[in-house]
């Protein structure tokens, strides 16, 4: 059986990621905000734009395939998703003494997070069952 996904639902956390890596560009430029010192900002957006990706990738299947247990779905994999980001937080981040980066790094897990709830749910809100 061959899975069909939506592109136009996968191509949105890319769009996001750009959109917001150039924003924090742009902001770092005029802020004069510190250097990233234990883990580089392209890093940063990488994996999340990777892990919100693949949670799409993930939910658009479970879409396709069984409409009513994507809610459920998508509770499991944020639940895995914040386990991965807070040992991956834990590892490098957390046991350092740099605020800035501290800030840094769970404010974008925030925003990431935000994200794709809303997007998420607006879809399961269009979804006649």
């Amino acid at each position: 059986m061959k899975l069909k996904f939506n592109a136009s639902f996968l191509a949105l956390p890319i769009f996001f990621s750009v959109l917001l890596f150039g924003l924090y560009l742009l902001l770092e430029k005029l802020f004069n905000f510190p250097d990233l010192i234990l883990l580089p900002l392209s890093f940063i957006f990488l994996f999340f734009g990777t892990m919100s990706v693949a949670l799409f990738a993930i939910i658009d299947a479970v879409f396709f395939k069984n409409k009513e247990v994507v809610g459920m779905s998508f509770m499991l994999i944020t639940t895995i998703k914040t386990i991965a980001i807070g040992i991956i937080g834990k590892i490098y981040i957390l046991n350092q003494n740099i605020n800035f980066e501290k800030w840094n790094y769970f404010v974008l897990f925030i925003v990431y997070l935000l994200f794709e709830t809303i997007i998420i749910g607006r879809r399961l809100n269009k979804t006649i069952f």
